[in-house]
């Protein structure tokens, strides 16, 4: 082999070791440059994403809030209305933000039959990669212009064939310089009668241009003669109010027992002991066969066994359980002998802490 052919080898030797030298360079720099260039930067910069309008008055038909948004990025950002959870809702917002310009979201929010606490989301699109959607949350509590209270009527112990009588009460808003004629209220139950008693007017908790007054009712309910030891009622009270009829449901429950009567809530207080007397409805002698109680740590006992018109038993904690940290409420069942089908006669426990 002469000197000319190994310098000619050696030659192809060095420029394979640079090309490789070279390409491993090259891939390293763009594995650094890429390393700096790390996640995009936010362009957009919003003073809130959310905003509670708080209590609605029953006059206002509808709210609106400013969403500020800047662009603090070098391009212009493009923004458009994916969706909103309501159509209620109306969003004005621009389409297009310059750089270092500033805009406003205009959310505009009907509140048309809402009533209570709601909450409406309202999503954008935008093209900027490192916040390519804006959620924006509006809430409120619309407040009704009619409120019936209580909503449930709770009724023990209620005699078969009598009648028993709750107030209720019924609170209207009306703009303030507008005159109208007192609500006309029916009831879908003919069990449950309304008797007028009174109106004045209450104080509105700070709507200026509305007046709240009460009128104040006497329900009168039936109990009937059903024999269930427990009978629930639905009635929905129409109140007709400034040319609009508002359904207002309640629910109205009573319980009796056909034989025996007594205490339906007694009070438990750490391990004291508690005597509950039951006695006959008819002047019929009973005899209590077993007394139960929901909770393992109360103690019953039927302080007498025999028959008779009347019985004593004895509720208390036990020493294991005797310390409670909260509230608890047990039911406590009194299981009579005669008739063999006849429904347990229920105490409810408060056991305090």
């Amino acid at each position: 082999m002469t000197w000319s052919s190994l310098f000619r080898q050696w030659n192809r030797r060095v420029a394979v070791l640079t090309a490789i030298m070279l390409t491993g360079i090259s891939g390293v720099g763009i594995f650094f440059l890429s390393g700096l260039r790390g996640k995009p930067t936010v362009s957009l910069e919003l003073d809130n994403n959310s905003w509670d309008f708080g209590t609605v008055g029953p006059d206002v038909a509808n709210v609106e809030h400013d969403f500020s948004v800047r662009n603090h990025g070098a391009s212009s950002v493009q923004l458009r209305v994916a969706n909103t959870t309501c159509n209620c809702i109306s969003v004005d917002c621009p389409s297009v933000l310059d750089p270092g310009a500033a805009g406003k979201v205009r959310i505009r929010h009907e509140i048309r039959s809402r009533q209570g606490r709601s909450s409406s989301r309202v999503v954008l699109y935008t093209s900027d990669e490192a916040m390519p959607t804006i959620e924006l949350l509006v809430s409120m509590i619309a407040e009704p212009p009619v409120v019936v209270s209580p909503l449930f009527m709770n009724i023990v112990d209620a005699e078969q064939n009598t009648t028993v009588s709750r107030p209720l009460s019924i609170l209207l808003s009306k703009p303030k310089g507008v005159d109208t004629a007192d609500p006309v209220i029916a009831c879908s139950n003919q069990r449950v009668k309304l008797d007028f008693v009174r109106s004045q007017i209450v104080p509105h908790g700070g709507f200026d241009g509305l007046t709240r007054y009460q009128c104040d009712y006497n329900v009168s309910i039936a109990i009937g003669s059903r024999p269930d030891v427990e009978a629930t009622s639905f009635a929905a009270i129409e109140v007709s109010f400034m040319g609009q009829v508002y359904s207002v449901p309640i629910d109205i429950s009573y319980r009796y027992h056909p034989l025996i009567n007594g205490p339906t809530r007694i009070l438990l207080n750490g391990a004291e002991t508690s005597i509950v007397r039951i006695w006959s409805r008819n002047s019929e002698p009973f005899q209590i066969q077993k007394v139960e109680a929901s909770s393992e740590g109360i103690v019953v006992e039927n302080k007498e066994t025999g028959t008779g018109l009347s019985h004593e038993v004895a509720i208390h904690r036990d020493a294991i359980h005797s310390a409670v940290s909260a509230l608890e409420k047990i039911q406590i069942k009194v299981f009579i002998s005669v008739p063999p089908d006849i429904e347990p006669y229920e105490i409810e426990a408060l056991s305090l802490p």
